[in-house]
C-alpha cells in the first residue's frame, strides 16, 4: 500500500460510510478499529494485509479518529486473519465469488485493481 497520503485521499479511500460505522458498534476499542482497518485494507487493496505493519500508521490514525479511538489500539487488536473474516461476516462463498469475479475480470481485458 502507498504511503504517504494526502488528506484528500485519506477522505477518498478510508472515509467510514454509514453502513461500514454499523459494524463497528460491537466489542473493544481494539476490535472495532482492527475490524475497521481490515475492511478498508480489502475495499482498498483486494486483500487483506498479511501483517500489521503493511497498513499505513497514517490510514491507521485516520480510521481511529472517525471512531473515536487511537492509533494505539490498533497495536493491541489480535491479528488472525480467520478471526477477521468471521467478524467482518466473510465466508468462503464470498471469497470464492470474489475470486471467480477477479478471473472473468482479467480474462476479458479489464482491471480490478487500482493503479
Amino acid at each position: 500500500m502507498k504511503r504517504p497520503w494526502g488528506i484528500e485521499e485519506l477522505v477518498e479511500n478510508f472515509m467510514l460510510r454509514p453502513e461500514e460505522l454499523v459494524l463497528q458498534s460491537r466489542s473493544s476499542s481494539a476490535s472495532q478499529l482492527g475490524l475497521a482497518v481490515l475492511m478498508k485494507f480489502f475495499q482498498h487493496e483486494g486483500r487483506f494485509p498479511t501483517k500489521p505493519s503493511e497498513v499505513p500508521e497514517q490510514v491507521v490514525a485516520f480510521l481511529a479518529r472517525q471512531i473515536g479511538f487511537t492509533p494505539v489500539d490498533f497495536k493491541n487488536y489480535r491479528w488472525d486473519p480467520l478471526i477477521a473474516c468471521r467478524d467482518l461476516n466473510i465466508n468462503a462463498t464470498f471469497v470464492v465469488s470474489v475470486r471467480y469475479t477477479a478471473q472473468q475480470a482479467v480474462y476479458n481485458g479489464f482491471s480490478i485493481y487500482k493503479t
